[in-house]
């Protein structure tokens, strides 16, 4: 899974899979030992984060959503 960018502590991965369960891939967020998945709209799929983390990674869809 390729890593898109890293801040603040954040590391944020996309897997892309042909033919796979998701039909938009996914945004994948590490943050020490907490995970999250977040879809392309921003929505938090799956796992936790703290809000402030959270709040960074909207941020950092909404500025990459082109």
């Amino acid at each position: 899974m390729p890593v898109l960018s890293m801040f603040y502590g954040i590391i944020i991965r996309m897997q892309c899979e042909k033919g796979g369960k998701h039909h938009l891939p996914p945004i994948h967020v590490i943050c020490g030992d907490d995970e999250s998945v977040f879809s392309l709209e921003g929505e938090q799929i799956d796992g936790t984060i703290s809000s402030s983390k959270k709040k960074l990674v909207e941020a950092w869809i909404e500025i990459h959503k082109e």
